[in-house]
């Protein structure tokens, strides 16, 4: 993610009221002067830096029907477009009242961070969750969570927490702008499914299907990548990007990771085909079936540097076209999108 600075912050104190629709939710906390000692302790965690380990996976809101109406989508989007600190303040506190509703005894307390940041049209909200054992211990002249309660948090339970990522470009805001959202949750373990509450409750979203669009976005990319390429050097790294998905090296992978093996004008292409967004820093797991349909044809380098071109949508075996003596000199196989590579 790049990197911008902390505009607002807000730090509340959740207590587990779910099924307690008697019980009035009192909500202690609010916005935190912000200074040197707060920015070290939550900065590297708001531009995305998180502890090794901890991963990023998108989601997207929940927007049945025609209207395409989510309510914390609305609520965002209200403190993206107006620079207005009241707003911050009622949405904030909105939203620590909403989570109260949703944990219960077994959650525990809760301490709530929401900050937003910006950085000239980028602009970012992101939401932290944080469990606490015992009660979280507050300033002496307000209702508002200690700074060593705060740091306490991003450090001693680093390993269980909860947040959301949200970025917008300003000038780019739009009906269907906003859709998406990137989800931490590391309670999760290693299935990643998060929370209900958290996911479903809390941000009313539901997990992408990334492996598929990811890969076919990477394709997508790589296939851009060469018609710019012109450099050997350049060539080199378009074939290098796209082995490495083959080959199972990067199957792990985020879209923005794979730009790392280009270079020169074949990066840029990359790059200027993904989205505009902190998805592209989302981890998944490359569809490698996915991305064999992509490829135009199979090639079989034989020891004595000839090369045999199968179109893939030839059902015929090699068998038929190279004798048997011959297979075991064939040194590798290697499966290409567009047979230009190799020009």
């Amino acid at each position: 993610m790049k990197e911008i600075n902390i505009k607002y912050i807000s730090v509340f104190v959740v207590l587990p009221l779910k099924n307690q629709d008697k019980q009035k939710v009192v909500i202690k906390g609010g916005s935190l002067k912000i200074d040197n000692e707060v920015n070290s302790i939550i900065l590297t965690s708001f531009n995305g830096k998180l502890s090794k380990g901890i991963k990023l996976q998108p989601f997207h809101f929940n927007m049945p029907g025609n209207n395409r109406h989510n309510e914390l989508r609305e609520d965002l989007k209200k403190v993206f477009e107006q620079n207005n600190k009241k707003i911050k303040d009622e949405i904030s506190l909105k939203y620590a009242e909403k989570l109260s509703k949703l944990i219960d005894n077994r959650t525990g307390e809760l301490m709530l961070i929401f900050a937003f940041g910006e950085e000239k049209s980028l602009k970012r909200i992101v939401f932290w969750a944080f469990p606490h054992d015992e009660p979280i211990q507050l300033q002496t002249d307000r209702d508002i969570p200690r700074i060593a309660e705060i740091k306490n948090a991003f450090s001693k339970n680093s390993h269980l927490r909860k947040g959301a990522f949200f970025e917008v470009i300003t000038d780019q805001i739009g009906r269907n702008d906003l859709i998406k959202g990137i989800l931490v949750d590391t309670s999760a373990g290693k299935s990643m499914t998060a929370s209900n509450y958290w996911l479903e409750g809390f941000l009313n979203g539901k997990i992408d299907m990334l492996p598929t669009r990811g890969t076919n976005q990477i394709i997508k990319g790589i296939k851009a990548a060469q018609i710019k390429a012109k450099t050997s050097e350049e060539k080199s790294s378009v074939k290098a990007a796209f082995y490495s998905i083959l080959s199972g090296s990067k199957k792990n992978t985020t879209l923005n990771e794979i730009s790392y093996l280009l270079v020169g004008d074949a990066k840029k292409e990359y790059l200027n085909q993904m989205p505009k967004s902190i998805e592209n820093d989302a981890r998944f797991t490359i569809d490698i079936e996915e991305a064999k349909k992509k490829i135009k044809s199979t090639i079989f380098i034989l020891k004595n540097g000839i090369e045999v071109h199968f179109p893939n949508n030839l059902s015929i075996d090699a068998d038929d076209y190279i004798e048997e003596n011959e297979l075991n000199r064939i040194m590798t196989i290697k499966e290409i999108i567009d047979e230009e590579i190799y020009k």
